[in-house]
């Protein structure tokens, strides 16, 4: 299933980027680099989020990493990687 957009949620106050691609689906996370947080779902093994922790106090640092680390899993391009990644 290719993955055209997601929902974006930043909480300032914690400082997490949810990026969800299916709402409602509860999901088991597994962690890549740190702070990042794969959610799929536990009965179609199917991606349904990625969070985003410390994601301006560290990851507006590590911008370039993060945004590989979507492309080489997701295959959406860096382009659109960055897309979801921006706060604006």
């Amino acid at each position: 299933m290719a993955i055209l957009d997601v929902d974006k949620k930043y909480d300032e106050e914690g400082d997490v980027l949810y990026l969800t691609i299916q709402s409602g689906v509860p999901g088991i996370a597994e962690e890549s680099l740190p702070g990042v947080l794969w959610r799929y779902s536990p009965n179609t093994k199917a991606l349904v989020g990625i969070t985003i922790l410390e994601f301006s106090d560290y990851w507006m640092e590590q911008l370039d990493e993060l945004i590989q680390e979507l492309d080489n899993r997701l295959h959406i391009g860096k382009r659109k990687a960055k897309l979801w990644l921006s706060l604006d």
